[in-house]
């Protein structure tokens, strides 16, 4: 098997070409929409460097006893907790055979490249389980008898939905649904999805909280959807984005109740998107 991996590493053609499919790969992938997110902030020529070593050590020969899960858990750690699975793995190992290819290494080279890398895919769905579950746990933890009072109410639904970690968690795998829904794909173009996650996160939190006492809500959403409104954003993509805001939270185990208590608070918000859409055809007509 080490005799194979070192041939592997001069059947790429050296370090040189390695190296050369190290900058291509990384091109491909701070460029998809579904990885994007997990570069932003990150220094990409020491990540560039880091990935050389890793992909040389793997190429070559791994030393026994080398604990290669356990690296790869503490260097992607962050990212996991941003919401990295297996499916992302599965495009970065896409990226990396387009990568060959377009450099024209010959197919069973390319097949070899992907049996050392392939197996690792099994950490990103364990770690991907693992915050599920921790996720479920918090949110079970948290869950307590509802108050009658309205504002205690939505106090304890932030309290339920895990506290402000989980809800991050929310967010970010909110809005990996909305960029990816073709029917509202187009309102996130050009958008600097880092700190709309971080706006989204702050309305959140105050929603399922309490907003204060005279807060212009309607006024808020008018003024920050507005580019959005002239583009066409009318009620029905806000169904689109409410049921994706409940899918996220499906898939986090959030109990049926909270998603419910959730719904009921921003679905009020509904007449907002319908009364900005119907003023637009009517200063159009």
């Amino acid at each position: 098997m080490a005799a194979k991996k070192q041939l592997l590493l001069d059947r790429l053609g050296g370090e040189e070409a390695l190296e050369l499919a190290v900058d291509k790969f990384y091109e491909k992938n701070i460029t998809e929409e579904e990885l994007a997110k997990y570069f932003e902030g990150v220094d990409m020529k020491k990540l560039r460097a880091h990935q050389f070593k890793f992909m040389k050590l793997a190429f070559t020969s791994i030393p026994e006893g080398t604990d290669i899960v356990g690296m790869l858990e503490r260097v992607h750690g962050r990212l996991f907790d941003m919401g990295l699975n297996e499916k992302h793995f599965d495009l970065v190992a896409g990226n990396l055979v387009a990568t060959l290819q377009e450099l024209g290494v010959d197919p069973s080279v390319v097949d070899d490249a992907v049996a050392v890398v392939g197996p690792l895919r099994g950490v990103f769905e364990d770690q991907a389980k693992k915050r599920v579950e921790e996720a479920k746990k918090r949110v079970e933890a948290a869950e307590k008898p509802k108050p009658a009072n309205r504002a205690a109410k939505k106090q304890l639904l932030l309290d339920c939905l895990g506290g402000e970690a989980a809800l991050e968690l929310a967010v970010d795998k909110f809005y990996e649904k909305n960029v990816a829904d073709e029917e509202i794909a187009k309102f996130f173009e050009g958008v600097d999805m880092k700190k709309l996650r971080g706006h989204q996160l702050e309305f959140m939190k105050l929603a399922f909280t309490n907003v204060p006492k005279g807060a212009d809500v309607v006024g808020m959403l008018e003024k920050a959807h507005c580019r959005l409104f002239d583009m066409g954003l009318n009620e029905k993509h806000f169904d689109v984005v409410v049921g994706n805001l409940v899918a996220a939270l499906q898939e986090l185990g959030v109990a049926s109740n909270l998603i419910d208590d959730a719904v009921a608070v921003v679905a009020p918000l509904r007449i907002v998107f319908e009364d900005q859409a119907k003023a637009r055809v009517e200063s159009a007509a």
